[in-house]
């Protein structure tokens, strides 16, 4: 098995992101015509942000962001050598919509968190979106067990418009390779090759203090 090499944080909004930003669209349009809505009532988002924008000008909106980790485990050795570790990164995908009522808002809130809900618990290791990708999502898991919500009030906002808003919380896997740096020369092993070379005192120990600074 190939794993991928240690990425972070900026690795696992980006594939919750992408999955989110093909999947949703198509997704949105089958709920439609299950529930009889139309776009006004249940609109596809406009922007899918990795970080929190200053300010929240585009509706609907949905932003993922990773709020940190919450158990890293080696399972394996890529090569024999280098380790592999399952790491757990504690998300959350913030949903925002804007109506002209409270009742149209909480209704648009509700209908786009369930949309994400289902587009998660039926992909969570999105291997939907693998295929034909060349990165290859391999070692990827949403922990459908830990997936919950929130939801905020209704705010008013310029124009007589209603604001309101939801998350969901979830705890993404992703398998990691530690690459290991190639072990260096001892400064004995340094010295032992320059004088091979029949190379003078001096020069050796120049040579010597070179390699360790600048290895």
């Amino acid at each position: 098995m190939t794993y991928r090499y240690a990425e972070g944080a900026a690795t696992a909004k980006s594939l919750v992101n992408d999955y989110l930003k093909w999947d949703i669209p198509t997704r949105i349009m089958a709920f439609r015509s299950h529930w009889g809505l139309d776009d006004s009532r249940l609109p596809t988002p406009e922007h899918f942000h990795m970080y929190e924008p200053p300010a929240i000008d585009h509706w609907p909106m949905l932003i993922t962001v990773q709020f940190g980790t919450s158990r890293m485990e080696r399972i394996d050795y890529f090569d024999g050598l280098n380790p592999v570790f399952r790491c757990t990164y504690n998300m959350r995908t913030y949903v925002w919509v804007k109506q002209d009522t409270p009742e149209e808002a909480t209704e648009t809130r509700d209908r786009l968190t369930a949309v994400l809900r289902s587009a998660f618990l039926d992909t969570p290791s999105f291997h939907r979106f693998a295929e034909g990708d060349n990165r290859g999502l391999y070692g990827v898991l949403l922990d459908e067990s830990t997936l919950r919500e929130e939801y905020s009030d209704v705010t008013y906002v310029k124009g007589n418009r209603v604001v309101s808003g939801a998350y969901l919380a979830y705890n993404l896997m992703l398998d990691e390779t530690i690459m290991r740096k190639p072990k260096s020369q001892s400064l004995e092993e340094i010295v032992v090759s320059y004088d091979a070379g029949g190379a003078p005192l001096d020069q050796i120990a120049e040579n010597v203090f070179t390699q360790h600074v600048d290895g």
